[in-house]
């Protein structure tokens, strides 16, 4: 279900600050990964706006913190340029958590016989 800029109801309710929404949503399986048409993510949002619950929220819920738009802009490139230095250093733990998981996966497949 998406509007017509692309938007699922997931990123209205971050938009807006609906935690509660935003919970109930993630609870039912809402996708945090899925961009809109512009290529924002909800969490990408969040970091605009500096919903720090929300944030931890999206991640909790697979949200990727590594995801960049077309220019290159993440999450945590949003939270640090509108001044949310707090979201930005949750979110470049969650970057270097990912990482180290992905590198982690990816020495286990090689590994295996």
């Amino acid at each position: 279900l998406r509007n017509t800029y692309g938007s699922t109801p997931l990123l209205l309710a971050t938009l807006e600050g609906h935690r509660s929404i935003v919970h109930m949503l993630l609870e039912r399986g809402a996708s945090p990964r899925i961009a809109d048409a512009y290529q924002n993510t909800p969490l990408m949002a969040a970091s605009k706006l500096g919903r720090f619950e929300i944030a931890k929220l999206l991640l909790a819920h697979g949200a990727d913190p590594s995801y960049a738009d077309e220019d290159g802009q993440t999450a945590v490139s949003c939270a640090v340029a509108h001044g949310f230095t707090a979201l930005a250093d949750l979110l470049r733990s969650r970057e270097s958590s990912s990482a180290v998981r992905l590198l982690s996966t990816s020495a286990s497949a090689a590994a295996a016989p």
